[in-house]
């Protein structure tokens, strides 16, 4: 059977496909491939994963069809696809709040972004997911050993990003994401 024009807008000017397009379009034109990737990251959170939890529950008969055709089934789905939206928000508030802990310090001195980033996924992980994801702790010294060893740092400029990041994953764990 051939697909009628009708269904043919309707799919090509879905929600998920409308709301992704703008966010990858206005991001490139915002800030260029940065832009880009924020955009992508949005879209993920925003229409992407949702969506692709609508078609799994929709293939699994928990849901009528992908476009949630029966009102009552509409309300969990719009829920579920706010939580992904706000996991997305503090991810993306995380990172912003880490690029200006370390953009303050690196502006009068050279912490180390690698340990500050390791510390946080760390932390963050373990505060998480929970202690025994501890082995990831570890991370911050093997990085900033290979970062001294280097000489891309000194073992101050090293030590010092561990509490830059343990301070980022703060917020990151308390929202429960």
């Amino acid at each position: 059977m051939k697909p009628s024009l009708a269904r043919i807008v309707t799919e090509a000017f879905a929600p998920t496909v409308l709301v992704s397009v703008f966010l990858l379009g206005s991001g490139a034109a915002r800030d260029g491939w940065r832009g880009l990737l924020f955009g992508f990251i949005a879209a993920i959170f925003v229409a992407l994963g949702p969506f692709l939890g609508i078609l799994i529950a929709a293939r699994s008969g928990k849901l009528t069809d992908h476009h949630v055709g029966d009102r009552k089934q509409r309300l969990p789905v719009l829920i579920g696809s706010l939580g992904s939206a706000a996991i997305g928000f503090v991810g993306l508030l995380s990172t912003a709040l880490g690029m200006i802990v370390v953009g303050a310090v690196n502006a009068f001195w050279k912490l180390s972004v690698h340990n500050a980033v390791a510390a946080f996924v760390a932390v963050a992980t373990v505060g998480s997911f929970g202690w025994a994801w501890a082995p990831l702790l570890l991370l911050p010294l093997v990085i900033g050993w290979s970062r001294v060893v280097l000489k891309d740092h000194t073992v101050a400029q090293v030590i010092a990003g561990v509490p830059a990041g343990a301070l980022v994953a703060v917020p990151y764990i308390l929202a429960g994401v």
